[in-house]
């Protein structure tokens, strides 16, 4: 009968051992996002536990440029979207936003290729339309809403989920 007992509370902490979302990036966690922008003079709003989850959004302005990152998750431990928006008085030129995307792409997770994230925003950056592409453990989409904004999406790479 003890084994019985210790056999079926083995199997209730197995089944209850948190584990990360399938939907989650790995080897990154949203600390890693929100104090990585604010050593580069972003403010962090955040806001735990949401009706849509958790989410931390990263702001700086200049007199051009306004630049947003939402970093998104059902825990705090992971994260399972980035997005990041910068957009431009239409004086400008949006190109000029392409340090602010390879900072975000070139964020660490598991199966991370800075390198190749870098390539990828310099020759795709100039679409009109939406591209994607899929590095290690995160699927990258890059949208052109207008020639005065650029969105880029990092999800988990959707053939892992």
């Amino acid at each position: 009968m003890k084994n019985y007992l210790l056999l079926l509370l083995v199997l209730l902490s197995v089944a209850c051992a948190k584990t990360k979302p399938v939907e989650a990036i790995g080897g990154i966690k949203p600390v890693d996002i929100y104090t990585r922008m604010e050593k580069e003079g972003y403010t962090t709003l955040k806001n735990i536990g949401g009706k849509s989850g958790n989410s931390w959004t990263n702001r700086k302005s200049t007199d051009s440029t306004e630049y947003m990152i939402v970093t998104m998750s059902s825990d705090v431990n992971t994260v399972e979207s980035v997005k990041a928006t910068a957009t431009i008085t239409p004086s400008k030129n949006i190109r000029n936003t392409l340090p602010f995307f390879v900072l975000i792409g070139t964020l660490p997770y598991d199966g991370a290729d800075p390198s190749g994230v870098i390539r990828w925003l310099e020759t795709n950056f100039d679409t009109k339309k939406s591209v994607e592409t899929t590095i290690g453990d995160a699927t990258f989409t890059l949208l052109s809403p207008s020639a005065s904004s650029r969105v880029l999406r990092i999800e988990k790479n959707k053939a892992l989920k």
